[in-house]
């Protein structure tokens, strides 16, 4: 009866999200497309029980059991434990989880909130994870699809069906969470132009979603938190101080911002600090080398050392192996080989897409949107191989920007086809 009653639930959300939706257009990616990301959810429990036995999302989900049986024991605690989370205080919980990281435990709390409702059903609350991960997609990418009206259909394949992101971004991970709060926090977004200062009702409750959005992503992946906020500024502060006629001027502003903003947010987290992100990035490859049995998994980075000369230095190969691995030649199990067809994909887009925006760079007529796209995907791709080396783990940290990534490669892919009247096929098939 209870799992009956939590998927009547997530029916009823469901059905009321599309009937939100039917103005919007990608409505009839709807139901194929949340079946795929609840789909994804269920595959990847699957993946992790029977193929992999054992990982993050068993684990977690351990935790939050243990969590929503110490919440029925003992409410009030749980409630302090859940919202103020001091360890002095609240070591007697520490000890009933088995990963005691902030981040693994923010997830154990969010875990043990579903199965509060759902009974400590796996599956059921694999579905909640799924429907709040594909919520925000669904959001974002309507919202792009509405301001960038003739690549509809890219911003779907984009958001929907790129197996790795749909995968990744599904079930019972931290990653579900992450795509999700990105998602709603660049719904949110105004994409005009022409930004307004004023202050009303509407504002003031976005700009409270915007903090609230922020804090889960803080809570969740802090990296990504600062890149994207450096992104999203960097754009609007160009758009207040400087006209759209500086043309050049305007990506060279948003360079300036953006690398401003990620010096400044240096000053906020401790995390975020120089010596100490630099040695936490070592320390965490380092890490992930020795616990990677396989090699050939890895991206392997020669005396790397947490100093800016030996980082930069290797900045280029994590950038190129980041993106394009694995390769169609590299031997693995049928994850791996998923991932190389995908990657081979994202290669031949890259290698289409990257002469269209030289030249309109060059002919100052690139959209200003493109560069904090950019920017923030290429400090994502700069930062995750060094600190994640293993390709199967990378792949699933890449969903927090793979679809804004990919949906520029393949915008960019389609405008290189105008020039190549024999390939406008490809143009009817995208």
């Amino acid at each position: 009866m209870l799992i009956f009653l939590n998927l009547l639930f997530l029916g009823l959300i469901s059905f009321w999200l599309y009937q939100k939706s039917k103005q919007q257009r990608l409505h009839k990616h709807f139901w194929f497309a949340l079946a795929a990301r609840v789909a994804g959810g269920i595959c990847l429990g699957l993946v992790y029980w029977f193929f992999y036995k054992g990982g993050d999302t068993i684990t977690l989900f351990g935790d939050g059991v243990a969590l929503a049986k110490y919440a029925k024991e003992n409410p009030m605690d749980y409630l302090h434990f859940l919202f103020f989370d001091v360890w002095e205080e609240d070591q007697h919980v520490y000890k009933l989880l088995q990963i005691t990281n902030p981040r693994a435990v923010f997830m154990s709390k969010a875990i043990s909130m579903a199965n509060l409702l759902t009974g400590d059903n796996y599956w059921v609350t694999s579905i909640y994870f799924s429907l709040f991960s594909f919520a925000g997609s669904w959001f974002c990418a309507n919202k792009l699809a509405n301001t960038f009206r003739g690549y509809k259909s890219l911003v779907a394949l984009s958001f929907f069906y790129f197996p790795s992101f749909v995968f990744w971004s599904s079930g019972i991970i931290k990653e579900s969470l992450l795509v999700g709060s990105i998602g709603f926090l660049v719904a949110l977004l105004p994409f005009k132009t022409n930004i307004g200062l004023g202050l009303n009702r509407n504002s003031l409750l976005k700009t409270f979603a915007f903090g609230l959005l922020s804090v889960l992503i803080l809570k969740l992946k802090y990296y990504y938190l600062g890149g994207l906020l450096a992104a999203i500024f960097s754009y609007y502060l160009t758009q207040l101080l400087l006209p759209r006629k500086y043309g050049k001027w305007s990506y060279a502003s948003m360079l300036g911002f953006f690398t401003l903003i990620l010096i400044g947010s240096t000053f906020f987290h401790p995390n975020l600090n120089i010596d100490v992100f630099l040695n936490a990035l070592v320390k965490n490859n380092r890490i992930m080398v020795e616990a990677t049995a396989n090699e050939s998994n890895l991206i392997l980075f020669e005396g790397l050392t947490p100093d800016w000369a030996c980082v930069l230095k290797n900045i280029p190969k994590a950038v190129w192996e980041g993106m394009f691995r694995p390769y169609l030649w590299e031997e693995g199990h049928w994850l791996k080989r998923v991932s190389a067809i995908e990657t081979a994909f994202v290669f031949f887009l890259t290698m289409f897409s990257v002469p269209v925006f030289i030249k309109l760079l060059f002919q100052k007529k690139l959209e200003t949107w493109v560069v904090p796209v950019l920017l923030y995907s290429f400090l994502m791709l700069c930062i995750l191989p060094i600190a994640a080396p293993n390709i199967g783990n990378l792949v699933r940290y890449k969903v927090g920007f793979s679809p804004f990534l990919n949906l520029l490669m393949l915008i960019g892919a389609v405008n290189f086809t105008d020039y190549f009247t024999k390939f406008r096929i490809i143009k009817r098939l995208f």
